[in-house]
């Protein structure tokens, strides 16, 4: 009778503690991935933010899309009249949300 005891109570001691660890691994897990710091480093490191404007939207097999997201006006454009205003010393001011008298 002491035997079966025995066995249980370490049969259930072992489920017990293989339950806890895989509950804090799942806690370490979730609060890295829902740490803003790693992916504010990945996007640093990887420059992504320059390379969409340098190398996929001026790439040929998008360039169908990226007018069509630009509203027509090529990226060249667009990035050209940005640079010459800010060389002017002005900001471009945006036409949504403004009314014209």
């Amino acid at each position: 009778m002491a035997i079966p005891r025995i066995v249980a109570s370490s049969m259930l001691g072992f489920v017990i503690l293989a339950s806890l660890l895989c509950y804090l691994l799942l806690v370490k897990i979730t609060k890295r991935l829902e740490d803003p710091e790693i992916y504010r480093t990945a996007f640093t490191e990887t420059d992504a933010y320059n390379r969409v404007y340098d190398e996929v939207l001026v790439d040929a097999a998008v360039q169908e899309q990226t007018l069509d997201m630009l509203g027509g006006v090529s990226l060249e454009t667009a990035l050209a009249k940005l640079v010459y205003l800010e060389g002017m010393g002005t900001k471009p001011t945006p036409r949504w949300g403004t009314t014209n008298p």
